[in-house]
């Protein structure tokens, strides 16, 4: 309280409110220290070090406040001096606004990540990131307009295909799965990576009630695949062709299959 009456008192003096300010941060009074804070800021008392304060409080207001929009608002306060400390002060307001599940601001800011990259690396991942928020924010087109820009820059195809799987998946978007997964099982090798990956396209068909489009993707799962997934591969394809009636693909897949578990026995 004595602190408190020298700060109203000497308005001009930042000693007692930069004691009062490590006191109640020592004593955990959060919200003590953000009146402390913003006394010092509206007074510029301290202004050397004004960037860094309204960095501690944003933090404060995130993690011991569970103010989202306190430490966004903090953190837009900031006047960088430099590029690098303008780039921290971004990545800083994208984890408190992907903590605050805020997607739309996330990809906002992703905006500048994007345009100021340095290079087609720096690119990539920003464009990355910049899709996963704007999937996430429900503009599926937009995530994927993202991805094609990354791939254009060098990216990954491989990581892309998956990404752009996954994105769709969430959105429930059937068919752009299984355009997804049909490029992706184009560029992988044969091999069990690739067997999954056929066989999540077999699903997917299933889903969109393309089932017997799945048959050569299953079977190609089969016989490239690890032992689990040739397992849910015939139960998957049994009843396919038990239905279409091919007996000479059937008596085939059951001889296979016959001989695999004797093996195993």
């Amino acid at each position: 309280q004595l602190l408190e009456l020298l700060i109203e008192r000497r308005p001009d003096d930042v000693g007692p409110a930069l004691q009062l300010e490590q006191l109640t941060a020592q004593s955990g009074d959060w919200l003590r220290r953000m009146k402390v804070g913003r006394t010092i800021l509206e007074r510029d008392l301290d202004a050397d070090r004004r960037n860094e304060r309204l960095r501690v409080m944003a933090d404060i207001a995130a993690q011991r406040l569970s103010d989202v929009d306190q430490s966004l608002a903090l953190l837009q306060e900031i006047e960088p001096r430099n590029g690098v400390e303008a780039a921290g002060t971004t990545e800083r307001m994208i984890e408190v606004a992907l903590s605050g599940g805020r997607q739309e601001m996330v990809a906002d800011l992703l905006n500048t990540v994007v345009e100021e990259a340095d290079d087609d690396y720096a690119a990539i991942e920003a464009l990355s990131r910049r899709a996963q928020a704007r999937a996430g924010a429900g503009d599926l087109d937009g995530a994927l307009e993202d991805l094609d820009q990354a791939l254009s820059r060098g990216g990954d195809a491989l990581r892309i295909a998956a990404m752009r799987t996954e994105l769709a998946d969430q959105a429930g978007r059937h068919d752009v799965v299984i355009g997804a997964l049909e490029s992706w099982a184009t560029d992988l090798p044969v091999g069990e990576p690739r067997a999954a990956v056929l066989y999540r396209l077999a699903s997917s068909l299933a889903q969109a009630g393309r089932s017997e489009e799945g048959i050569p993707h299953l079977t190609a799962a089969m016989e490239t695949g690890n032992e689990a997934l040739r397992q849910r591969a015939f139960e998957a394809l049994y009843p396919l062709l038990a239905a279409q009636g091919e007996q000479t693909a059937l008596a085939e897949l059951l001889a296979n299959h016959a001989l695999e578990l004797e093996d195993r026995l």
